[in-house]
């Protein structure tokens, strides 16, 4: 995914975000392509990487969530 953003092709990075990482199905797929906010989508691509990654540094801690 990394690679594809580098490169500036931010649409294949989300279109494999959303084949192969979501496994949205091919439908489901083509209609969010078709819809009005999917430019927006490409715009910000290059955030669904840092995301990701962040995730796997994240430790869940109860006490976080308690008043």
């Amino acid at each position: 995914m990394q690679t594809l953003l580098n490169a500036g092709k931010r649409e294949e990075a989300l279109l494999l975000f959303f084949r192969d990482i979501v496994r949205t199905p091919t439908q489901e797929l083509a209609a969010l392509q078709a819809g009005p906010e999917w430019p927006g989508r490409i715009t910000t691509a290059h955030t669904i990487h840092r995301e990701l990654l962040s995730i796997s540094h994240y430790v869940f801690d109860p006490s976080d969530f308690m008043l």
